[in-house]
Parts: C-alpha cells; structure tokens; sequence
C-alpha cells in the first residue's frame, strides 16, 4: 500500500535543512570578518580606534593622518564625537592622558574648519578636503628641471623662444591648532565663591588663551602641606574646554600654577560662608588664568 505524505513531508524536511544550516553557519563555522572598515565596528571599538587615533596625533602632531583616519569612522560630528568620548573616559575612571588626547585632537580638528574653502563641500568627515598644514616649518624646495642635457637648478632654454618658467610652490603654513606651551599663564581672577548649589570646596578654574579663547589640555599642578596633584583642563566640553576643577578640603591652604612656568596663585582655600538663615556651609573658589 502506497502513503501518500503530501505537501508536508516536503515542509517538514525544509525547516529541518534550514535549521541545520543554521545552526553550522551560527555555531560550528560562524562568519569572521577580517579587515573591515572602521565605519562598521561597534561603538565600543570604535572608541577604542578613535583613542588610538588621539593618542597617535599627540605623539607625532600630524592632524592630516589624523583627519584621514577619522573620516574613516564616518561620525555626523567627529569633533563633538571626541569631546563626548573624553568626558565619557573621565567619568567612567579611566586614563586622563586618554582624556586629554582626545580634547586636543578636537581642538585640532575645529581649528581646521575655517580652513575649509566655502561651498567645497568640504567637511570633517570628508578625507577630501584640502591638505592638512604641516607642523613641519621647513619650506618646500623649488621644483628643478632633470631634462636631458639640462642641469638640476638650471632653467632650459629655446632659442625660438624665451624660456618657459619653472614653476615654484608656496612653503606650507604652520599649525596653531595647538597652545603655544612655552608662553607662561598669569592670574586674571582668583576669589572666594559663595554658592549654596555648588559642590563644598569646588575649585573651579578656566584657562584661556591670550585671545580669552578656553585651552584644554592644559596640566594644572595643585599643592599644599604635605602633598600636591595635577589635573587637566578640556576633560568637561559640556562646561567649557578651559574648564578643570578639584575639590579641597576645609582648614587646607593651597598653591595653584598652569603647567611649569608663570604666576602661582596662592592662600586658596574653601571660605566658610552664610545662608540666609544663618547657618553655614563651605564653600569653593575660582580661578581664571590668561597666556601672557
């Protein structure tokens, strides 16, 4: 007697192949994938490339390499992109030097953007736009002829003509992306600050540039009896790139410079300030610094 299975049979065998080829393409022999590009990591990874990135520029100070490889990820906003891995990176307890790397490849990268010419088309995110400048000073040699019979440096000639020029190229401009550190910070502001919403014992300090543009990156050297500590400007943009703060503790005095030279600003300490009511609570200070 012959059974007629129909359709069914059919069915059944097609689910059982489809979930074996699955199960070997998922678990025995899943797809790896192999030099893909940076755009299609995931955002963790990609955090990592974009510290690799940061921390890359600093060492060398090339912000063309630096700008190509970003572009590579594909961020809407890769400077605010870099900002926001920087304070996610202090938040989270991690590196400061990361932290700081990271700020000042975004300052390098937003000081390019005037740079772009209006209407290119040019962007942060397009590794076409017009090469970077070079932090190297040394200018760019005159082209020279290597024709037959002509010597290096020297111009052919016609004689059914005058001689054609040799062209020449404009030596490459310096970057500014970065603060000049040798230029010493002195104090423009240094007060007490009585604010009921604010921390107890919050220094709060902002470093500008002489234009009073805010500098991250800036190291901030914090002693006082019996101990010092350091920290940096730029780790919070939401603030202010020139922004740092640090957090005293009663009845201490301190001394407060930016980086190893200019003025030190001493006796900073949490005042003891007054409610409305009477009562009192701590209080903090703030100090602004401007390169000289």
């Amino acid at each position: 007697m012959r059974e007629n299975r129909g359709y069914w049979f059919m069915l059944t065998g097609l689910v059982i192949g489809l979930g074996l080829g699955l199960f070997y393409g998922w678990v025995i022999s899943p797809v790896e994938y192999t030099d893909t590009a940076p755009s299609s990591l995931l955002p963790e990874i990609k955090d990592q490339y974009r510290s690799m990135i940061a921390l890359a520029f600093q060492a060398d100070g090339n912000i063309g390499r630096a700008q190509v490889r970003m572009a590579l990820i594909k961020d809407a906003d890769p400077v605010r992109a870099l900002a926001n891995q920087s304070e996610q990176v202090v938040a989270e307890g991690g590196s400061v030097a990361e932290g700081v790397a990271l700020q000042k490849l975004a300052l390098a990268l937003r000081e390019m953007v005037p740079a772009a010419t209006p209407g290119a088309g040019a962007t942060l995110g397009n590794p076409t736009v017009p090469a970077a400048p070079s932090l190297d000073t040394t200018p760019v040699a005159t082209q020279e002829s290597t024709e037959e019979g002509v010597s290096p440096g020297e111009t052919p000639t016609d004689e059914t003509g005058p001689a054609p020029s040799v062209p020449t190229f404009t030596p490459r401009a310096t970057s500014n992306a970065l603060p000049t550190i040798g230029a010493p910070f002195g104090k423009q502001e240094s007060a007490p600050v009585c604010n009921p919403a604010q921390l107890p014992g919050l220094l709060v300090v902002e470093v500008m540039d002489s234009g009073g543009n805010p500098l991250p990156g800036m190291k901030l050297s914090i002693t006082w009896d019996g101990g010092s500590s350091s920290f940096f400007t730029g780790l919070f943009p939401r603030v202010s790139l020139g922004y740092a703060d640090f957090t005293m503790q009663p009845g201490k005095n301190y001394s407060l410079r930016v980086g190893e030279s200019g003025d030190v600003v001493n006796d900073i300490a949490a005042p003891e300030c007054k409610n409305t009511d009477s009562s009192t609570y701590t209080g903090g200070w703030k100090v602004t610094f401007i390169q000289k």
